[in-house]
């Protein structure tokens, strides 16, 4: 049967609970939430000039902005989780992601994928509201925290739907190869396989098609099931924050 369960138990504040599972924050999420706040505060007088309220209303929408990305990304794995009847049992906010822990594997491919794009489908959901608010305003003065709400979800959500294993698009594609080999555990095996050479592909396109600043965030997507297979199923992810952060800063080089 199919894992979904990762993380390691760690001192935690709790929140409420959603769908079953007891929501809590880890200490690292509120660090990072504050470093992003003074970040974009920063850089929203600096760079773009705007005055102290509305730099203060765009610097705590990104602090926001990673409590939803996690929190709606791991509703959306564990409300259809529960629907499936998988039990979620907690979800853990980090400063680098988030995790959901069930009380039941899954046993049927189907369920798998289902749940697996689920939190991906939500991402998409945020952004295209997002992407309306921002028609509306414009992408001036608050239309700027909802054009970084679309944008950030899109990445979240394209980060997460590349088919290396463990990343939902990775659990996805082994769902797919599940249910063409009838056997799970060939199915995995080839999933990382592929995954490999999607990660290598990538890597490829990113120097030759003259963008080589994306190659760290491939490297960290492709890391992610190096790390997964030296720690076992109940590893952590990496940080899909700083895969997000350093596609955000990347920027094709001048012709100068």
């Amino acid at each position: 049967m199919a894992s979904l369960v990762a993380g390691a138990e760690m001192r935690t504040m709790k929140l409420g609970q959603v769908c079953g599972a007891t929501v809590s924050v880890h200490p690292s999420c509120w660090a990072v939430s504050a470093a992003a706040f003074a970040l974009v505060l920063t850089g929203a007088v600096t760079a773009f000039g705007l005055g102290p309220f509305l730099a203060l209303a765009l610097a705590a929408g990104a602090a926001t902005l990673l409590l939803i990305l996690n929190v709606g990304h791991e509703f959306g794995h564990a409300c259809v989780g529960a629907a499936f009847g998988l039990a979620p049992r907690d979800i853990v906010l980090y400063g680098w992601g988030a995790r959901t822990t069930y009380g039941h594997e899954v046993n049927r491919p189907r369920d798998y994928a289902i749940v697996s794009l689920a939190g991906p489908i939500v991402n998409l959901a945020i952004a295209a509201l997002a992407g309306g608010v921002l028609c509306k305003l414009g992408p001036s003065g608050y239309g700027l925290i909802a054009l970084m709400f679309c944008a950030i979800n899109l990445m979240y959500a394209g980060l997460n739907l590349v088919p290396v294993y463990p990343r939902d698009g990775g659990r996805v594609l082994h769902a797919l190869l599940w249910t063409v080999l009838r056997d799970e555990v060939r199915a995995e095996t080839l999933c990382r396989q592929i995954g490999i050479l999607v990660v290598i592909a990538l890597l490829g396109l990113c120097f030759t098609t003259g963008y080589p600043q994306y190659a760290t965030v491939v490297a960290i997507v492709g890391g992610e099931s190096f790390f997964h297979d030296l720690a076992g199923p109940r590893t952590i992810a990496l940080p899909n924050a700083i895969a997000i952060g350093l596609a955000g800063k990347s920027r094709p080089r001048s012709g100068t």
